[in-house]
């Protein structure tokens, strides 16, 4: 009779021992899984913010191009606007070509600031598009996360899902950029296209 108390009271001791150590098996599984996603989480954090700040790096850049361009056109158009004054005396000849040249360029412009607002229409559509695909990335994601206990079956779909979610950002940062980038180059074309509008309008 002791002795068949003492094996089942070794019995309940090893369920015990073996209940603890799932217990702490389970507990140091879940701290793992959980520290890993924040450290994911903080990379792409740092991705973002380094390419957020690359992007505002290469607008400011962009925008110094851009005024160093308009300086540029400003005093090509101030000298060709002192050469008139100098052959003022031969004016019905020089406003003829001048007539002719204006017209060109102009018919130039408006086409390429038409091509432009298609170009920036396209990018902008694209960029719409783009938008449901990263939703639904990042909503597979957060789905994800909520499912921690099946990890091992669900790590390989994690995984994909963080690469579309970042392919997507990317793409629609890019898209973004396109679209920017295109814009100043319509401002800057319209730009050119008025003043010169407004000297073929002086020479008519």
């Amino acid at each position: 009779m002791v002795s068949k108390s003492s094996t089942e009271l070794q019995i309940q001791q090893l369920k015990l021992s073996h209940s603890e150590s799932l217990s702490e098996e389970r507990s140091r599984y879940e701290r793992e899984l959980k520290e890993l996603l924040v450290h994911q989480e903080a990379k792409m954090d740092r991705f973002i913010q380094e390419c957020t700040v690359k992007n505002r790096m290469e607008v400011a850049e962009v925008e110094e191009r851009k005024n160093s361009q308009i300086a540029r056109l400003i005093e090509a158009h101030d000298k060709a606007h002192q050469e008139l004054k100098m052959y003022y005396n031969d004016i019905t000849l020089n406003n003829l070509a001048l007539i002719g040249s204006l017209k060109e360029q102009m018919e130039d412009l408006r086409q390429q600031s038409e091509r432009n607002e298609r170009t920036v229409a396209e990018v902008t559509a694209e960029n719409r598009r783009l938008i449901e695909p990263l939703q639904e990335a990042k909503a597979e994601l957060a789905d994800l996360r909520k499912k921690l206990e099946n990890y091992d079956r669900d790590r390989s779909a994690l995984a994909r899902s963080k690469t579309r979610c970042k392919t997507a950002e990317k793409r629609l940062n890019d898209h973004k950029w396109e679209t920017e980038e295109l814009k100043m180059r319509l401002e800057a074309v319209t730009e050119e296209r008025d003043c010169l509008r407004g000297k073929f309008e002086e020479a008519v």
